[in-house]
């Protein structure tokens, strides 16, 4: 579980961005950043906790995709 700090939302087509970085983290560096996309279902359910700028965010190892 992360606890999270909203940074920017973007809506897409058929989906939600929502780019956030980990509380624990204090670098301004554009690495530091988190991006969960979801669909625009998923997005109404998270949105009001999402939106409050503070939130936190179980992740499922099995559908973390890592990117470098």
């Amino acid at each position: 579980i992360i606890r999270c700090r909203l940074c920017r939302v973007i809506e897409d087509t058929f989906s939600i961005v929502i780019c956030f970085k980990s509380e624990n983290i204090v670098s301004d560096e554009p690495d530091s950043l988190l991006t969960w996309i979801i669909n625009k279902n998923e997005w109404d359910e998270v949105k009001d906790e999402v939106l409050s700028g503070s939130f936190s965010l179980r992740i499922n190892p099995d559908k973390l995709m890592i990117l470098q």
